[in-house]
This record gives C-alpha cells, structure tokens and sequence, in this order.
C-alpha cells in the first residue's frame, strides 16, 4: 500500500500510477542572459485524487526501480515530442536521463526512429546527464551515437557532493548545469565564486554554454551574468508548471520583459 504525503490517497501499486495518468511532466524555464525563454526542463510530478501535485522524491521507486524509470522515461519522450510539436522547435526541451536509459535499447531505437521520422526534433531535445552516471566506454559510445542522431547532451549537477570529470573529459557535452547547492550564499563565499569562475572559464573554452540552477531572485541572476553564466533556471522566473499552463507562463513573462523571441 502505497500512501499519498497528503494522508487522505493511496494506491496499491506504483505500476497504477501510470494507469490512472497520476504522473505527470511539468516544465521549468530557462533563460538566457538577455531574460528571453530559450528552454523548458521537463521535471516529474505526482498528483493524488484529490487534487494536490507532489515531487517525485515522495515516491522514490519512480525513480530508481529499473522498470518504473524506463516508464518515466518514456512518458518524458511522449511529452517532448508533444511539446515540440505544440511551439513548432520555437524552444528546446531538456530531459534528464540516467544509465539506466542509455543501456535500455528500446529508448535507443526510439531515439533513433524519432531522428529519421522527424529529424528537426533531435535539435530541439538536450538529455542532461548527471555526474553520479558511472560512466564506461560502452556509455560513451552510445551518447556520441545518439550526439550523431542530432541529440544534444549536457552535464547536470556539476560540483555536487558526488563529482567526477569522466563526462567532462569524454563526451562532447552542449552545456555544464552548476549545481543549485553551489549557488547558496555564493555572492558571500569567495571558494564559491572561484569554483563557478573556473567552470565558466572552461565552458568559454569549449565553446559551451554554462548553466546556473536554482537562481532565485534577479541579483543573483545579475550577479552571475556578470560573472559571465549565460542560461540561467529558478523561481526568479517561474517554479515548473504543467504542459497546458505554459502560453500563460511565456506570456506572461514576454510581457513582463518584453523580451525577444530566441532559440536554444
């Protein structure tokens, strides 16, 4: 039995979940330094009868059981390729996926049927990929397979508690996320800011954009303009919302900034 945080809803299986449409993608946006909408990062969401939406981390399973995943994941492509369609490749959509993804073949020939059936759509997806993915040689090959295809990669939660460089060093990554725990109190740190330098020093470098999560108010997204992070995510803009609400969100925000039409 499987209780809902609101105390008042259960299942009896995560596998209902999927049956009774209770998960759902939201999209948060991303921003580029002139405060045009150039992205959505897709983020999972659970709702219960009555109404009320929780995160994911409620329900852990979804997350990290194999079989459970692979329907997220899937869920996750049927939503981009309906999000694309809806804003004609007006903007991109980012989807976070795990190993658990790049070793699953049906998620691969999809991938592969999706850039022959509809190759503008590729162009407009960047999977993020976290630094906790143990990454091989096997892994490598088949992202540079899907980077072939048109697909987009880029590095989520660099600078989290569980580092490492491997996909840095060895994949041609579209962009490095700085992860949202580097950003607390980083106006006040000056490690921190050394840290965030040196990533955007690097991305500059290769010619890659440099990503800043969890930006919360518009200092910090000055702030970290000026220190040269080009995409910026956080509640500064707007917290995730579901698929339909989302021409309210662009224009309410176009109005408000009066900003540009862009594309990632």
């Amino acid at each position: 039995m499987i209780v809902f945080p609101c105390g008042n809803c259960t299942e009896q299986e995560y596998s209902d979940f999927f049956e009774k449409d209770l998960v759902e993608i939201y999209f948060q946006p991303v921003l580029d330094e002139f405060l045009n909408i150039v992205c959505f990062e897709q983020l999972m969401r659970v709702k219960c009868r009555c109404g009320r939406i929780f995160s994911p981390d409620y329900f852990q399973p979804l997350l990290s059981e194999n079989d459970l995943h692979k329907k997220v994941t899937t869920l996750c492509i049927d939503y981009a390729e309906k999000f694309i369609k809806k804003y004609n490749g007006r903007y991109s959509v980012s989807i976070n996926v795990s190993q658990i993804d790049i070793n699953n073949k049906v998620f691969l020939d999809r991938l592969k049927e999706i850039s022959k059936k509809k190759p503008r759509n590729p162009k407009n997806i960047i999977f993020e990929i976290s630094e906790r993915m143990k990454v091989n040689k096997n892994i490598v090959l088949k992202i540079k397979n899907l980077i072939n295809y048109g697909f987009k990669f880029s590095l989520d939660d660099f600078f989290s508690e569980h580092s490492t460089l491997l996909p840095v060093i060895d994949i041609d990554l579209y962009g490095i996320k700085i992860d949202k725990g580097m950003l607390v109190n980083f106006s006040s740190n000056l490690k921190t800011q050394a840290l965030i330098e040196a990533i955007i020093y690097y991305c500059n470098r290769m010619q890659i954009y440099c990503y800043a999560e969890g930006v919360e108010t518009m200092n910090a997204f000055y702030e970290l303009k000026g220190m040269g992070v080009r995409r910026f995510q956080g509640f500064f803009c707007s917290p995730a919302v579901s698929l339909d609400n989302l021409d309210k969100l662009i224009e309410s925000w176009n109005m408000r900034y009066n900003t540009n039409k862009s594309h990632e």
